[in-house]
């Protein structure tokens, strides 16, 4: 007899997951090149430079959330309307 047990899958809330987006996806959404952000992250802020959203690694994978991205340009628009 096989005496597996019967596991239950756990319930996976997919749209409460935060949406993780590639370098390619944020360059696209914010204006810039592929290029830009990845020597933002490389460099960090430098002089008068903009800073570029905040992004996680996910397997040594570059991703960033959806939610950092929105709450960078908002941050960007309420220092433009200083």
């Amino acid at each position: 007899m096989n005496s597996v047990k019967s596991r239950a899958l756990p319930v996976v809330e997919w749209d409460k997951l935060p949406a993780l987006l590639t370098e390619y996806q944020v360059a696209q959404i914010i204006n810039v090149s592929v290029h830009a952000l990845r020597k933002a992250r490389c460099e960090g802020v430098t002089g008068s430079r903009t800073p570029m959203p905040p992004f996680v690694r996910v397997g040594g994978r570059i991703r960033y959330r959806l939610s950092d991205v929105l709450a960078w340009v908002d941050a960007l628009e309420a220092r433009e309307a200083i």
